[in-house]
C-alpha cells in the first residue's frame, strides 16, 4: 500500500509535536500565534502514526489524550486510547 504524503499536515503535526516536547523556539510560537491550530486532533494522530516516529509520535498521541481530558464540550473523557475502551 502506498500512502500519499500530505506535506502541510505533516508539517503542522511536527510543529505541534515539537511544541509539546519543548523543542519549538518561543519566537516561532509567538510568530505562529493564536491563529495556529495548536490543539491536537484525531487527524493529527492519524498523520503522526503514518509519517512520524519515536518521541514525536508519542507526543502527538499524548497531546490528543490531553486534549480529550481538557475539552469542555462534553462531561468527561470519551476515550483514553482509540483501540481500548474506558475501564
Amino acid at each position: 500500500m502506498i500512502a500519499l504524503i500530505d506535506d502541510e499536515a505533516t508539517w503542522l503535526c511536527t510543529l505541534k509535536a515539537d511544541r509539546l516536547l519543548g523543542l519549538l523556539p518561543t519566537e516561532q510560537i509567538a510568530h505562529l500565534g493564536d491563529a495556529f491550530p495548536w490543539t491536537v486532533t484525531d487527524a493529527d494522530v492519524a498523520v503522526a502514526r503514518t509519517h512520524l516516529i519515536g518521541v514525536r509520535l508519542r507526543a502527538i498521541e499524548l497531546g490528543r489524550r490531553i486534549a480529550d481530558l481538557t475539552d469542555d464540550e462534553w462531561g468527561g473523557p470519551r476515550r483514553v486510547w482509540p483501540d481500548r475502551p474506558i475501564p
